[in-house]
């Protein structure tokens, strides 16, 4: 055989080798890992997996793909929900409080980036009641004016409407939902003037006799769901004169709100902060493989270019500083949504998941 020929020869065999190689290095079968999502923020995740698993993202020639369960961050952590045969292998919460909670309760969780996003809790209410609550603007639209509006239970007992009837508020459960429990944490913010929240203050009994009315002037519960804005539009006044919800969920129901009566949204001294960490399941039966899929994910998510998905889901950077294109927010503009928001105080719970559920055990009990 002529040495040309053979050189030639030795050549295509090495190039079949290597597409072969190649093909079955990539025909390798998916690596499907679960991701567990707070509600809060489980339509920007779903997106945001939609398109990376629409991607070609790969660990060991084994293409990455998610699939999106919501677990809610109260279930995480006190029913332990992320554990069980069917764990998640990632977790998205709505914050990070929730991660520390579930690692003091023995879950083998480990933070992969403390921040993907962020949304702060604000009230929102109707211009008609926030003149009231305001006096016409002579003071300021915060916690005591709405705790001595629900203390006083009726709007004409301080100079509104008495075809308003009774003072009417909505926000989640506190025993269901972070946005609920975070309410609480921004009511004992503002009564203690303090961002760092401590057990003591959250039982103390002054702040509970405080909060009480305010829980009370929640008409139902149940019937509230996961996102305040939606339930007032489904129910009007009649149901809810003013609520407590995250930013983002505003801004995505805000242009549903009629100009006749127009909603007046505020952002408190002290704020709790949605931070949106990601975290992996990382026990010693977790394959390296897992963890450098988790890894790719948390850096595929924390890409400038992701920015856009949180944004049309009314989220912020972690930063707080939005594009100048985001269009929820260049809407919401006159409401009084600032494109920049950086909160000075921002609202830390108690470390001691005793406090905490010391604090829920008082809510169940009061509010039945």
């Amino acid at each position: 055989m002529k040495r040309g020929t053979l050189i030639i020869g030795l050549f295509v065999i090495i190039v079949a080798l290597v597409i072969g190689a190649n093909y079955l290095f990539r025909s390798q079968p998916p690596l499907e890992l679960r991701l567990a999502v707070d509600p809060l923020a489980e339509d920007w995740a779903r997106q945001a997996v939609t398109e990376f698993n629409a991607g070609d993202t790969r660990v060991n020639g084994r293409q990455i793909r998610l699939n999106v369960i919501s677990v809610s961050d109260l279930n995480a952590w006190r029913q332990r929900a992320l554990a069980g045969t069917s764990r998640a292998d990632l977790w998205l919460p709505a914050s990070s409080a929730t991660v520390s909670y579930a690692v003091a309760g023995g879950l083998p969780v480990r933070t992969l980036v403390d921040s993907l996003a962020m949304t702060p809790l604000i009230s929102g209410v109707y211009a008609s009641r926030a003149d009231v609550l305001t006096g016409q603007g002579a003071q300021p639209l915060d916690w005591a004016a709405i705790a001595q509006a629900a203390a006083a239970e009726r709007w004409d007992a301080i100079g509104g409407d008495s075809g308003w009837n009774f003072v009417k508020l909505a926000f989640p459960l506190p025993n269901q939902t972070m946005t609920g429990l975070a309410v609480l944490f921004s009511g004992a913010a503002a009564y203690h003037e303090t961002a760092a929240l401590s057990g003591r203050q959250l039982a103390d009994p002054g702040f509970r006799d405080w909060l009480a009315p305010v829980i009370a002037s929640v008409s139902n519960f149940n019937t509230v769901g996961n996102s305040v804005p939606a339930f007032m539009l489904r129910n009007g006044t009649a149901a809810a004169d003013l609520g407590f919800a995250p930013e983002s969920q505003w801004l995505v129901n805000l242009r549903n709100f009629g100009a006749g009566d127009a909603l007046v949204l505020h952002y408190p001294d002290y704020t709790f902060v949605f931070d949106f960490p990601l975290a992996i399941w990382d026990d010693p039966a977790v394959t390296d493989e897992v963890r450098a899929a988790g890894r790719a994910f948390a850096d595929w998510m924390s890409a400038p270019a992701r920015q856009a998905i949180a944004a049309a889901h009314g989220l912020r950077p972690p930063d707080g500083l939005v594009a100048p294109d985001a269009a929820l927010f260049t809407a919401a503009a006159a409401s009084g949504v600032p494109a920049g928001y950086a909160p000075e105080n921002v609202i830390q719970p108690p470390g001691n998941t005793t406090d905490v559920q010391s604090l829920i055990s008082w809510f169940e009990d009061v509010s039945r």
